[in-house]
């Protein structure tokens, strides 16, 4: 499947090139490569004594984009996560991920997850 959408173009890489009836001419790129500027940074901290707050920012710039204008976009991964322990077994964490990147998808991706846990010290 993953395959499947590698050789359709998906994820920025070059596509598969196929003939009049569908069938793969020449095969399409596995990997992505880029080369440019990249900041990263993390914070990470209790906020009270069973609330913890984790958050990540990468911020990337690509100076070798075949087209010009889209060397001015930076690429945004953000991803904020709170870990909850609410009593002694349980815990809780929220988590969502913000990415933008001009060159996969023109537009915000947003993903959120909400884990329940049990958890037991040995």
């Amino acid at each position: 499947m993953l395959q499947t959408k590698l050789y359709s173009g998906a994820y920025g890489v070059d596509a598969a090139e196929k003939d009049a009836l569908g069938a793969i001419v020449k095969n399409g790129k596995k990997l992505r490569a880029e080369f440019g500027a990249s900041l990263s940074t993390r914070i990470q901290k209790d906020i009270t004594k069973n609330v913890n707050f984790a958050s990540k920012l990468v911020l990337f710039n690509n100076y070798t984009d075949k087209e010009k204008t889209n060397r001015k976009n930076i690429d945004v991964n953000w991803e904020v996560m709170i870990n909850i322990k609410a009593g002694k077994y349980l815990t809780t964490s929220i988590m969502t991920n913000l990415i933008y990147d001009q060159n996969v998808l023109a537009k915000t991706q947003f993903k959120e997850v909400l884990g329940i846990g049990l958890s037991y010290k040995f």
